[in-house]
């Protein structure tokens, strides 16, 4: 459900830390949707299959949202180099590419600020990221 599709091969010599950050996308998008993510492999063959996040949690800001589907886009080359960009682009420091694969239910994406619950969740998940991967490298 979290894997990304450089992964499903068995030949981990391809993987880096945009693996990482695709799983972090998916857990994201579980936590603010309360739904699992489509898996990778699903979404290769039907690019539809992943439902918006704002189009199941209307609460999510339109910059959330695209920095998820950021994180979770399907080739590295075009999800963030590392997670301290990615939590630029979820915090509205970081540019988010315009790309037709990143454009959810409705991403009228003028200035904003991030809810307090949005600020809460993204620490807490960055914390746990942040956690298990230290977890993983000091094993």
């Amino acid at each position: 459900m979290y894997t990304p599709l450089e992964q499903y091969g068995g030949d981990d010599s391809h993987t880096d830390v945009r693996a990482d950050i695709f799983s972090f996308g998916a857990t994201l998008y579980h936590l603010l949707t309360n739904e699992p993510p489509a898996e990778a492999r699903k979404r290769f063959l039907d690019t539809r299959s992943l439902t918006p996040p704002r189009d199941i949690n209307p609460n999510i800001s339109a910059r959330v949202e695209k920095a998820v589907l950021w994180a979770m886009s399907l080739h590295p080359d075009d999800r963030p180099k590392s997670v301290i960009e990615f939590r630029e682009a979820l915090l509205g420091n970081q540019e988010i590419p315009d790309r037709a694969d990143l454009q959810g239910s409705s991403l009228n994406i003028s200035t904003f600020r991030l809810l307090p619950q949005e600020r809460i969740v993204g620490y807490a998940a960055l914390a746990l990221f942040i956690i298990g991967l230290l977890a993983t490298v000091t094993k």
